[in-house]
């Protein structure tokens, strides 16, 4: 059974769908695995991690990274394009058919230590 919320002043019944907060007949990302992993990146080195999903398809993938556990958290999504260049971590996500790759790049003149929970979703590229 389908479950609809609607905005205030809208039957749940009748409203249309801009006038739903929720709908669970709607296409929601649905998380298909998710993990954590750990990068130890020497100064102004690049490190690379894998890991293996053999999902035989591309799915929409994210990852949150910070360089502290408690520091300012940063997002990226599954491309080959830096997600926050410039700056002295960088992470770059890309997936597969059968694997999530992780590319950190570290600009700074110290040993980095990178914490990156990763989720990939039922939904493919």
């Amino acid at each position: 059974m389908p479950i609809k919320i609607s905005k205030p002043g809208y039957d749940v019944k009748t409203a249309a769908a801009k006038n739903l907060i929720f709908d669970s007949t709607a296409n929601h990302l649905k998380t298909r695995t998710s993990g954590i992993i750990t990068r130890t990146v020497s100064a102004y080195t690049i490190d690379t991690g894998t890991v293996y999903h053999n999902l035989g398809y591309v799915p929409l993938g994210m990852a949150f990274f910070n360089q502290s556990s408690g520091g300012e958290t940063f997002i990226c999504f599954n491309m080959q394009t830096p997600s926050r260049a410039g700056t002295e971590i960088n992470v770059i996500l890309s997936v597969n058919t059968t694997q999530i790759n992780f590319k950190c790049q570290n600009y700074s003149d110290l040993n980095r230590t990178v914490y990156i929970y990763y989720e990939l979703f039922y939904e493919g590229m």
